[in-house]
């Protein structure tokens, strides 16, 4: 087994890692009233890095719908159900091939009466309290593993070409997981430090705006005040 083939070895790891981190990761939905309108936001993650928070926001929201759909396979039909967003323009899956019916009845009409009542609403997707196990059992269980057969009173690591090679990919698939946390972290960072500066830049905007009008009442009172004395 050559430095190809570890390497290989390493990024299929991490890639089936990455996929079980990814499928705990916390997903988040929110009908939130920015500038006097409402405004849907999903908070998920990125595949290929699954520590960074992508953050997707959507106007015009109509109403929420149930889509009841068959699934075969090769031994049975059933139905699942998909929670959908209409907008203007476009709808979105907000929620797919659920088997539940009734959590995505509740989200739906929640979602519905908010619409209607002109008020917010959020609920998790997925609360991400699987990913730091996941990534538990991805760092310690083969730590546990090398030190068990290192502390062996057999133990040779020059002779354990299998061992060597267990280690190698070990390391590099940890190597792989920082590096994808710290380039997160970082993404996250420029992300947060976006929305600061477009939230003070919409603020200046308003203030900005507010004063202008109040300048325009003014002068338009100021008008007025003239014309009347002049006539």
């Amino acid at each position: 087994m050559n430095f190809t083939t570890i390497l290989i070895l390493g990024i299929l790891v991490s890639f089936i890692g990455f996929f079980a981190i990814y499928s705990a990761s916390p997903k988040r939905f929110e009908l939130k009233i920015i500038d006097n309108e409402l405004i849907v936001i999903v908070y998920s993650t990125y595949f290929f890095l699954p520590f960074t928070t992508k953050i997707k926001q959507y106007k015009n929201i109509k109403e929420a719908q149930i889509r009841k759909r068959m699934v075969q396979n090769k031994h049975s039909k059933y139905f699942v159900y998909d929670l959908i967003l209409q907008f203007s323009r476009r709808s979105i899956v907000l929620l797919r091939g659920k088997t539940e019916y009734r959590e995505l009845s509740d989200h739906c009409d929640n979602i519905n009466q908010a619409i209607v009542s002109f008020e917010e609403y959020s609920f998790d997707i997925c609360s991400g309290k699987w990913r730091t196990f996941l990534i538990c059992v991805m760092v310690i269980v083969p730590l546990i593993i090398i030190l068990f057969y290192t502390t062996a009173e057999d133990f040779n690591y020059a002779q354990n070409i299998e061992f060597q090679y267990f280690t190698y990919v070990y390391l590099l698939t940890i190597t792989i997981i920082i590096l994808s946390i710290i380039l997160s972290l970082t993404i996250n960072r420029l992300i947060e430090s976006k929305n600061k500066t477009n939230v003070i830049s919409s603020l200046n905007y308003s203030a900005g705006k507010n004063i202008k009008e109040k300048n325009r009442d003014m002068d338009s009172e100021a008008q007025r005040i003239y014309d009347s004395i002049v006539k």
